[in-house]
């Protein structure tokens, strides 16, 4: 299921692009409120379960990795929901990433979410996701 909220001026430069792993959906309400408590204002979302081709296209950039074909296969077990955001605040959304995979992950593979590390890979990621 897709939401999405209309907004004056969105700018691709404000957003974040966040997604929640599958096995981590009860943890939805939860990290939603840590998400606004830090500034990130979900403006899109949708839940889904990836494809084998959305995963690894998602996951492009890691192809090499010897742990490539493992996240892909873990991807596309159950739904996760992606979320593009405004950061309201401009916080550091690799260290609000962090700060949540440790507290909620199991491993580094099952670490709860995701988070876009370029500008270019948010546009690509979102694509993929919220299409």
């Amino acid at each position: 299921m897709e939401h999405i909220l209309t907004l004056v001026n969105e700018s691709i430069q404000k957003t974040e692009f966040i997604m929640i792993k599958p096995g981590f959906l009860e943890l939805t309400p939860t990290i939603l409120q840590e998400m606004y408590s830090v500034g990130l204002e979900p403006v899109r979302w949708k839940t889904k379960t990836l494809t084998m081709e959305e995963a690894e296209k998602f996951y492009l950039p890691h192809k090499d990795e010897p742990f490539y074909k493992d996240l892909c296969k873990y991807m596309t077990t159950g739904g996760s929901t992606g979320f593009l955001c405004l950061n309201t605040k401009g916080i550091d959304v690799s260290k609000f990433k962090d700060r949540i995979r440790e507290k909620y992950g199991v491993d580094d593979m099952r670490n709860v979410m995701h988070s876009s590390d370029s500008p270019n890979r948010k546009i690509i990621e979102k694509n993929i996701y919220l299409k």
